[in-house]
């Protein structure tokens, strides 16, 4: 047996307390000593946590108690148990003890080595301390201590990193929480945009109907009778259907275009924005989060992670060319138009691109047959016409919607994709985190069931008292 007497806690020399902490985890067996004129202070109720977190058996001894008189030794021991009971949860024993009265009887057993136990000495409290150190350090609970101990120690250092684990873990299910609302964001932002979109192509549609009111005003106005001269003049007609029919469609379609195209762009941009501010507010609750934790690797990689991210995305937002990527949109729509078959490439807008492909849509450039046909079909002529046009009409605008919708849709599943490919390093370190941690979690719980298996094999085959 090798009995250590350290220094004691609250020491001057920080050197003597580290001491005493350090021998902590290496002993089997603690002898946890107070006096009675300042029982239980703060300092040796937080060296007590100490030893309960490593998990040792400890006696508590009450010294100098002849100094204190009448009931005040009983007082003194409840005040003590109390204490301790709150802390590690069991009845302590306690032994109070004085160390004069053993000396006194110690010295009077020098004289007479054969004499029995003399009262002083019982009085000193020593008689029973004794005996129960004899017993605890002896046999079979001297052996079930020594296997004990290193299980406390172990125990204790599972329980320590269950915690740490378990704390990783909160943080990482919050940074889930985070990537869950950044993904529900960007769902309601595909819904908001889809949603809008409709009513960005009504005022394409808007004009496209306007342009058909116009036309059926014209048919009904121009195929008659009265203007039987004008009818056998094709290039007239054509040039009046341009000036009266089509008239502002070119700009108002490029016009409404074009809004379409800024209103992709801002509404692009809002939500690089959004997604900015989030992260950043983010990455700034985050470092409030670990304030006074340490520089710890894990903490560290996340906040760093987290400000990258936001970095990033802040990057793109300053370098966003909002005349650049109209000119961008701009020209993919013409090329999605022209591989629909809408219209010529070329260095015309769109809407001039589209109201050129309808002059002919009436069949205006064929009125001359009216001289030869005569005048009897003219109203049938004029029914036929608008049928046509209005055929024509529907065709363009399906097939324009179609075209934008396409594009439309290719467009924002690029800026969704690129949005998401910005926090993806995050969305990997969370989930790798996650997996690790779960896993160090499954051994830790793997531990504690071996550790409680061979502390009940000790008791049954030491007897020892279940700690």
């Amino acid at each position: 047996i090798n009995l250590v007497d350290t220094p004691g806690t609250n020491a001057i020399l920080q050197s003597h307390q580290q001491i005493t902490e350090d021998f902590v985890p290496r002993s089997d067996f603690i002898v946890f000593v107070t006096s009675s004129d300042r029982a239980f202070s703060q300092s040796e109720r937080q060296f007590m946590e100490r030893i309960r977190d490593w998990k040792k058996k400890v006696v508590v001894v009450l010294s100098k108690v002849d100094q204190l008189e009448g009931d005040q030794v009983s007082e003194v021991t409840s005040f003590v148990r109390s204490g301790i009971s709150e802390l590690l949860h069991i009845q302590p024993l306690i032994f109070p003890v004085s160390s004069r009265l053993a000396m006194r009887a110690k010295q009077q057993f020098a004289t007479d080595p054969q004499a029995p136990p003399t009262e002083t000495w019982k009085q000193s409290g020593f008689d029973e301390l004794e005996s129960y150190l004899l017993q605890t350090l002896s046999g079979n609970k001297r052996a079930a201590l020594k296997l004990e101990s290193p299980l406390g120690v172990l125990q204790a250092l599972v329980e320590k990193y269950t915690v740490a684990t378990d704390t990783r873990a909160q943080l990482l299910r919050r940074d889930v929480n985070t990537m869950e609302n950044v993904d529900d964001q960007l769902i309601r932002y595909r819904e908001e945009m889809t949603r809008d979109y409709q009513f960005q192509m009504a005022r394409i549609e808007k004009v496209l109907l306007d342009f058909q009111d116009r036309g059926d005003k014209f048919l009904d106005e121009t195929i008659r009778l009265s203007n039987f001269v004008d009818l056998m003049r094709s290039d007239r007609i054509r040039a009046e259907f341009q000036n009266r029919v089509v008239a502002d469609t070119t700009r108002d379609i490029d016009r409404q275009v074009s809004a379409l195209i800024d209103w992709m762009i801002e509404r692009n941009s809002r939500q690089w924005r959004n997604i900015n501010d989030y992260m950043n507010n983010r990455a700034t609750v985050r470092s409030k989060e670990l304030m006074g934790r340490g520089n710890r690797q894990f903490e560290y990689n996340r906040e760093e992670l987290l400000k990258s991210i936001g970095k990033g995305v802040s990057e793109v937002i300053h370098t966003y060319d909002r005349d650049d990527e109209a000119r961008r949109l701009s020209s993919q729509m013409k090329q999605s138009l022209y591989m629909t078959g809408l219209v010529e490439m070329g260095a015309l807008g769109i809407g001039t691109l589209l109201t050129t492909s309808l002059l002919d849509v009436t069949g205006l450039s064929a009125a001359g047959v009216l001289a030869v046909s005569g005048l009897a079909i003219l109203p049938y002529k004029r029914n036929a016409m608008k049928r046509e046009f209005h055929k024509n009409i529907e065709s363009l605008r399906e097939r324009l919607s179609s075209a934008l919708l396409l594009h439309f849709e290719q467009s924002l599943d690029h800026e969704l994709m690129k949005l998401r490919d910005s926090i993806s390093p995050y969305s990997s370190y969370v989930l790798r985190e996650s997996e690790k941690l779960s896993a160090l979690r499954g051994e830790f719980e793997e531990l504690e069931k071996d550790i409680h298996i061979v502390k009940t094999s000790i008791v049954e085959k030491f007897h020892a008292d279940p700690q």
